[in-house]
């Protein structure tokens, strides 16, 4: 059951910010990745992975989508752009991947950080949900420094 939740998310990640990103700026795919870890509230790697790929499924399928009408032309110059005086241009394809896992791991962090914002764990122990309380048996006697 844990499987098919987690494979829903990274879909309904991909898909809502594909729709976002028709009608709001390019970055709002960050909202849509922080408001499904705050909805789905599954902790660590579990949030983190499913952001990552969600995000990266989606930014990997609209950049070359939109790239093939040209046939990559203009990340192949963007390319040629950044490796100038280099005899070999950097290939737009590697552009694309690169951009993939910068905004994959984007993705990730942000649907980490919706999900831990309403976690009951402790802030020590992120992920374990056996956290000790350090203070257990400690005593201060602030009297004894006034």
């Amino acid at each position: 059951m844990k499987i098919y939740s987690f494979i829903i998310q990274i879909i309904a990640i991909a898909i809502l910010s594909w729709l976002i990103c028709l009608i709001a700026p390019w970055w709002s795919f960050v909202i849509i990745a922080f408001l499904s870890g705050l909805i789905a509230n599954k902790h660590g790697a579990f949030s983190f992975w499913a952001g990552f790929l969600g995000i990266g499924i989606y930014y990997l399928t609209s950049s070359t989508f939109s790239s093939k009408g040209d046939g990559f032309e203009f990340v192949n110059q963007i390319g040629k752009v950044l490796s100038s005086g280099a005899e070999n241009p950097i290939s737009g394809i590697l552009l694309l991947w690169v951009g993939t896992i910068i905004f994959a791991i984007l993705g990730g962090l942000f649907t980490l950080s919706g999900a831990l914002l309403l976690s009951n764990e402790p802030s020590n122990k992120i992920g374990s949900g056996k956290a000790k309380s350090r203070t257990k048996g400690l005593k201060l006697d602030l009297k004894r420094y006034q």
